[in-house]
């Protein structure tokens, strides 16, 4: 029961952090966004070849970038961004079950941070976006 209310709470906290995303950071209208998760459908090969978990995360990769040398940063916002919360809620309930829910995990907790140094890099709070 606590799982569910801190996943919860953290696509919570995401969905308020990527509505109030900082100016600086371009508004994109959906139909020319490049993360496109406000109408993410899984690839059918990918899902064959890797799974449902590993297709998304593999869209991740592509869509968000790796965050090996320090936080994603985000080159746009606006609903293309903000349907990833969305995505997550969908593939977490999903495969709650799942040994690989761990990388979904780590799907959820990286925008979290990417969205927190936006902000600290704007020097604003997510109640100003």
């Amino acid at each position: 029961m606590e799982a569910n209310s801190e996943r919860h709470d953290k696509l919570n906290l995401l969905a308020l952090y990527l509505k109030n995303l900082p100016d600086h950071i371009p508004l994109v209208p959906a139909s020319a966004t490049a993360y496109g998760f406000d109408f993410y459908v899984a690839d059918d090969e990918d899902v064959s070849e890797m799974g449902e978990i590993g297709a998304l995360n593999r869209e991740f990769e592509i869509r968000l970038g790796q965050r090996n040398n320090g936080p994603i940063i985000f080159k746009e916002r606006g609903a293309g961004l903000e349907g990833v919360v969305d995505v997550l809620n969908s593939y977490l309930e999903k495969h709650k079950h799942s040994n690989e829910v761990v990388l979904l995990h780590k799907w959820l907790d990286d925008p979290i941070t990417a969205a927190e140094h936006a902000y600290m890099s704007a020097k604003v709070s997510v109640l100003s976006g």
